[in-house]
C-alpha cells in the first residue's frame, strides 16, 4: 500500500512538471508493470516511462537496473517521434543510473529522475528561490540593469531541482 501511494504522488508531481512545461496528457499504457505515458505541446512529443519498484514485482533481487538499461536502449528508437523522454526510476543508487546513462549518447531532451526526487514539486516550497528562463534577447538588458557580466553570475547545476523540474538545457 506505501508504495501505490509513493507511486501516484510520484505520477501527481511528474504530471505537474509536464503541465508546467505546456504539455497535455495524450494516452497512458502499462507495460507488464510499467508504465507509459504520452504527451503532446504543439507540435512537440514526450515520453514518460515509470520503471515498477522491486515491491510491486514481488521481487526479492531487484532486476529493475537491466529493465531500465532496456528502456534507455529503447530510447534511442524513439530519438526521431520525441522531443523529450523522462525515465522515472525507483530506488537504486543515482550514481549507477548516471552510469548506465552516460554510456549512451543520449540526445539532451533525455531526462531520468528518481521517485525521491518526485515526492513533492520543487517549484512550490517556500524555501527555493524563484528562478526564471531569459530569452538571448533580454539577456543583455538584463545583465546591464545588474552591472554585470555573464561570468559573474553564480553557477547553476543542470542537475538543480528547479533546473530538472523544467527541462531547461544550456545555451
Amino acid at each position: 500500500k506505501d508504495n501505490e501511494n509513493i507511486i501516484h504522488r510520484v505520477q501527481e508531481v511528474q504530471d505537474e512538471m509536464v503541465t508546467d512545461r505546456g504539455y497535455t496528457l495524450v494516452k497512458e499504457l502499462k507495460e507488464e508493470n510499467d508504465i507509459i505515458r504520452r504527451y503532446k505541446r504543439g507540435g512537440e512529443h514526450m515520453l514518460v516511462y515509470y520503471i515498477a519498484p522491486k515491491e510491486k514485482l514481488g521481487l526479492k533481487d531487484f532486476t529493475g537496473f537491466n529493465r531500465a538499461a532496456g528502456y534507455v536502449g529503447k530510447t534511442m528508437t524513439f530519438r526521431e517521434s520525441y522531443d523529450d523522454i523522462i525515465l522515472i526510476l525507483p530506488e537504486w543508487s543515482e550514481a549507477n543510473i548516471r552510469n548506465l546513462i552516460k554510456g549512451y549518447n543520449l540526445f539532451p531532451g533525455f531526462q531520468s529522475f528518481m521517485y525521491k526526487q518526485l515526492l513533492f514539486n520543487v517549484t512550490k516550497r517556500i524555501e527555493a528561490p524563484i528562478m526564471e528562463l531569459i530569452s538571448s534577447e533580454n539577456e543583455k538588458d538584463f545583465l546591464a540593469s545588474l552591472g554585470i557580466t555573464k561570468n559573474q553570475l553564480p553557477a547553476i547545476s543542470s542537475r538543480d531541482p528547479q533546473i530538472a523540474y523544467y527541462g531547461w538545457r544550456s545555451r
